[in-house]
């Protein structure tokens, strides 16, 4: 039997440390700001920090797509799994932060398997444009900052 899942990686470059982009993609609230997003609200916050493991993301859209934060190591790592509002499963997405002199390498990478047969490789190019999309916004929006 082979794998049906499939996966996506994407990098892209940032100004300033793995602690602001770190910092700026873990704040919930700030989503709206800087990624253009709707609202993002935590159902249940994390143990160690509100962002971090055991939190519960909710963000406003339709169908409201929640997920739950399985690992948080500030500033280099945020891995997430989504427990509902998006047509895969088995999801598991891992967000790296690295230092590149007075730049930050940010890898936003996942891997699931679509629900409806056939749909993969539509699901992965909409899954490709909306990481590409959100870290060129938090670049845009440190650059702004000064970060």
């Amino acid at each position: 039997m082979t794998s049906k899942l499939r996966g996506v990686r994407v990098t892209h470059v940032v100004p300033g440390t793995p602690t602001a982009a770190f910092t700026c993609f873990n704040d919930y609230s700030g989503w709206k700001h800087w990624a253009g997003f709707p609202p993002v609200s935590l159902d249940r916050e994390g143990t160690d920090h509100p962002s971090g493991v055991g939190a519960i993301r909710r963000f406003a859209v339709i169908p409201a797509v929640r997920e739950e934060i399985v690992e948080f190591i500030a500033p280099d790592t945020m891995s997430y799994t989504l427990l509902g509002g998006a047509p895969i499963r088995n999801h598991l997405g891992t967000v790296t932060f690295t230092n590149d002199g007075d730049r930050c390498v940010v890898t936003w990478q996942a891997q699931y398997e679509p629900i409806i047969p056939g749909t993969g490789a539509l699901i992965d190019t909409v899954v490709q444009w909306f990481f590409r999309r959100i870290l060129h916004r938090l670049g845009n929006y440190l650059s702004r900052q000064g970060r």
